[in-house]
């Protein structure tokens, strides 16, 4: 039954696109916590916070396709964490204020 899963074509365009969006989360991750930074400059922020929806914008639809498979989590938690780290520092910058 493993085998049948890995062969099939589902699972391997699903594992990739699940690893990719990841990969765009991660990647995301570094310049959103920079932009966001509490001493970065309001038109920062604002690109900042629109970046970091856009992995969850587009993770949103696909979320449902990974329900099946183990790692399933990975998708989601990844990413919501560039709106997390986003949501974060501006906190910090509202406490400095």
């Amino acid at each position: 039954m493993l085998l049948t899963l890995f062969l099939s074509e589902n699972t391997a365009s699903s594992m990739f696109y699940s690893m990719l969006s990841v990969l765009f989360a991660l990647a995301l991750l570094l310049p959103v916590l920079f932009l966001s930074r509490p001493t970065a400059s309001p038109p920062a922020k604002v690109v900042a916070v629109a970046l970091a929806v856009l992995p969850a914008w587009l993770g949103h639809g696909v979320n449902g396709d990974f329900a099946y498979m183990s790692y399933a989590w990975l998708v989601p938690f990844c990413s919501y964490l560039p709106l997390a780290g986003v949501l974060l520092n501006l906190a910090r910058s509202a406490a400095k204020a």
